[in-house]
């Protein structure tokens, strides 16, 4: 088939220079030290000419300046999805599991091809700058956010790029947030302290400065905030890896706390189990009779007793009387717990898995479809998803399995939430995004000019018309026009905010009375009128409370209603799901995403528009469960990191396993995955 080359025209160039897959190293010289790379033949040697890691048609000078290099045109073209994660293959493994494979899909961002014809490819295309291991993101580690480089070309250099900002393997970035730094020399955010002295960023505001008689102190800064709440800023810059100082002191080893800020505690930290020193040494072992049976995690490294290898590979004679417990009952093969201590759990374990009893094969068979399997709260085919989150038990063909999961004519008519997932019928995505037939037209749309006008939530997901993404993010040019300028959900006021944030009051006073809560007037020029005003919805004042329903109980976290009219109804509105109240946080259970669970069932739990680890709630969550699901590289200790990062398992789900992750062998915590060089990193060192 012949090809045709297009040449690129001006407006691509910014484009082009972000374009360097796999490499990050990339500076324009300003004289041929190392040679040219900008002409037919250097562009087609398959050498790096000028010595800037670049190849050929991967390096901007010939992509722009030669002739050979820019976007081919197969003659017939075929439109394909250019997304790295679409359409990944299945690879089998040795325990009869499944996981994805996501490894070929990267060269569908290297064939200078636009694959899903939207006018991008490769890493112009936002889908293939999304996967960190295609390469397209040239900026994501620590020392490549902190050079005072245009890494990748792409006009935003160090914490003011994108890639630094969403890298969980980044944190020099936390000074001020939005683009900051904590390793420029520079005092970002003007509070008098420069990268590692600065110990608070957290930004004062009116509101909080009138709680405390503030609100004439000319010097209300970041560090007089955390002195006024009495706290300290988990996020400044004083508490990451780079400014901490080391954890390798037998003091420093056994204090309960994280001395350099690596997520990693006392003798989980390798500076103490690795340590050299005899003392530190000592603090860190298991060993012993006593230590291997009292129930205590004495070396801290997450496992206790019999499941630490220094117990269960003992060859004292008294410790080998202690953890000679085996795993061959029906109990312990479906107790969740490693009963003999070698490491693998319930039907994982050889002695339950390969046990030629009936009851034994009957529960360990691998596979996940019959009711009582998608009913009984455990994973049995060992992917990640137990019961109805298994696609095997919600998409099946077994009629009882399907109503068990709610994901059949009659389980989506009947007003019950057969699942327990906490969505009833059409409100419930199995019922309202199931293709089976019986289904069609049984859970109405949101997505026709009618139904987003209409003022009902046609499709019973909480928004209504335009609120509603079905409608704001439509294909349909005719609902595009009908929702244009109103389908965004404009952002609720920061927490702790109230009113204060803004460019001025150009009436003289606050937003704070009735009269001034009630004329659809931004009387205080922050941005936010009446209700949707803290200075207004959050008031003491009885009146005030009485004009402005707040969303903070039970009732009114379940009702179905926006009662504080800020455009946010039950959990998705900040007064519910950060509520301190435990029997609200009880009922928003279930219908948020920052959970394991929520975290991995391919369902957009919040209604955000953001689906697992692409929602914020996963990636970034504070419980280390949660950030584990979307994290391959994260573990409780540095050996259980680098177990999870040789384990020949896709922990994270994102199709790449171990080393292949840049997960792991970008984290300079994980010590199995091979020393990446200058050229695939573009560390200098």
């Amino acid at each position: 088939m012949s090809q045709v080359r297009r040449a690129f025209s001006g407006l691509a160039l910014p484009l082009l220079a972000a374009w360097g897959l796999g490499v990050a190293c990339y500076n324009e010289p300003l004289l041929p030290v190392f040679g040219y790379e900008n002409d037919e033949l250097s562009c087609s040697d398959h050498f790096d000419n000028d010595n800037d890691c670049l190849v050929d048609c991967e390096d901007p000078d010939c992509l722009t300046l030669s002739t050979l290099c820019g976007e081919v045109v197969p003659e017939f073209l075929v439109e394909d999805v250019e997304d790295p994660t679409f359409g990944c293959s299945t690879v089998t493994l040795e325990d009869g599991t499944t996981q994805r494979d996501c490894t070929l899909r990267l060269k569908i961002c290297n064939d200078r091809v636009d694959n899903d014809l939207n006018g991008q490819f490769d890493c112009g295309d936002r889908k293939c700058q999304d996967v960190f291991e295609t390469g397209c993101l040239g900026e994501v580690t620590n020392e490549l956010c902190s050079d005072g480089l245009d890494n990748d070309q792409n006009d935003f250099a160090d914490c003011r790029d994108f890639g630094c900002l969403r890298s969980p393997l980044v944190d020099v970035c936390s000074e001020g947030g939005g683009g900051d730094n904590c390793a420029n020399g520079r005092d970002d955010d003007n509070d008098g302290k420069v990268d590692c002295e600065d110990d608070c960023d957290l930004e004062c505001n009116e509101l909080i400065a009138s709680d405390f008689g503030l609100e004439d102190d000319p010097n209300l800064v970041g560090e007089h905030c955390c002195e006024i709440l009495g706290r300290e800023d988990d996020q400044s810059c004083a508490r990451t890896r780079g400014c901490a100082p080391p954890e390798n002191t037998v003091d420093a080893c056994r204090d309960g706390v994280d001395n350099d800020s690596d997520d990693y505690i006392d003798c989980a930290d390798r500076d103490c189990a690795d340590s050299e020193d005899p003392l530190v040494a000592d603090v860190c072992d298991e060993q012993g009779f006593d230590d291997c049976r009292d129930g205590i995690d004495n070396d801290a490294d997450g496992l206790i007793d019999c499941d630490d290898d220094d117990c269960s590979a003992s060859e004292d004679p008294d410790v080998m009387s202690v953890c000679d417990a085996l795993e061959n009952t029906l109990a312990d093969c479906q107790d969740g717990l490693d009963n003999d201590g070698d490491g693998f759990v319930d039907c994982d374990d050889q002695e339950c898995g390969l046990n030629p009893d009936p009851d034994f094969m009957a529960h360990c068979d691998g596979s996940e479809t019959s009711v009582s399997q998608c009913t009984d709260g455990i994973d049995n085919d060992g992917n990640g998803f137990a019961d109805c989150e298994d696609f095997s038990c919600s998409m099946g063909d077994d009629p009882e399995v399907l109503a068990a999961c709610e994901a059949n004519l009659e389980s989506c008519t009947d007003g019950i939430d057969n699942d327990g997932d906490g969505f009833i019928d059409c409100g419930d995505f199995s019922c309202s995004d199931n293709d089976l037939p019986e289904l069609e037209g049984v859970c109405p749309q949101e997505d026709t000019v009618e139904a987003c006008t209409d003022g009902i939530d046609n499709d019973g997901n909480g928004f209504i018309d335009c609120m509603d993404f079905g409608c704001s993010m439509s294909d349909d040019p005719e609902v595009a026009a009908v929702c244009e300028g109103q389908g965004t959900v404009q952002p609720q006021p920061p927490l702790g905010g109230g009113g204060g944030g803004g460019t001025g009051d150009p009436t003289g006073g606050p937003e704070d009375t009735v009269e001034e809560c009630s004329d659809e007037e931004d009387n205080d020029g922050d941005g936010f009128a009446d209700c949707m005003d803290f200075s207004c919805s959050m008031s003491d004042d009885p009146d005030l409370q009485a004009l402005c329903p707040q969303e903070n109980t039970v009732d009114t976290c379940s009702d179905g209603l926006d009662n504080d009219g800020n455009g946010f109804i039950d959990c998705m509105d900040f007064g519910c799901s950060m509520n301190d109240d435990p029997a609200v946080v009880e009922a928003c259970e279930g219908v948020l995403e920052n959970n394991p669970a929520s975290c991995t069932d391919g369902i957009d739990n919040d209604g955000n528009g953001f689906i697992d680890c692409a929602d914020f709630g996963c990636s970034q969550s504070n419980d280390i469960a949660t950030r584990q699901v979307c994290q391959e590289s994260l573990g409780l200790s540095n050996d259980e990191t680098d177990r999870r990062c040789s384990d020949g398992l896709d922990n994270d789900g994102d199709g790449f396993v171990d080393c292949a992750d840049f997960d792991c062998s970008h984290n300079i915590e994980v010590s199995v995955c091979p020393d990446l060089g200058y050229c695939e990193t573009g560390r200098t060192n």
